[in-house]
């Protein structure tokens, strides 16, 4: 899935859409499914970049309830864990 904006609480769409239409295009032209048009409600890395100025994207992957990463992925497994 592409990203294409972020934000907790204001939404910012990532800078220059034509980069994230190129990446789209490339995804299509090597067969790879590629769903557009998605938001995060969380913010990432990608937000910095993205207001300098930089063409940005951001690919991920969800689940059918649009949860991102694999079942039992690393993503919080190290609950109850100490730092010992």
């Amino acid at each position: 899935m592409l990203v294409e904006g972020e934000g907790p609480v204001v939404m910012e769409d990532y800078f220059d859409r034509r980069f994230r239409d190129l990446i789209a295009r490339a995804a299509d032209r090597a067969e790879a499914p590629l769903r557009r048009g998605m938001r995060a409600r969380n913010s990432s890395d990608a937000v910095i970049p993205s207001r300098a100025g930089y063409p940005t994207a951001m690919l991920v992957s969800m689940d059918r309830h649009k949860l991102a990463g694999p079942k039992g992925s690393s993503s919080g497994s190290h609950r109850g864990r100490s730092a010992a």
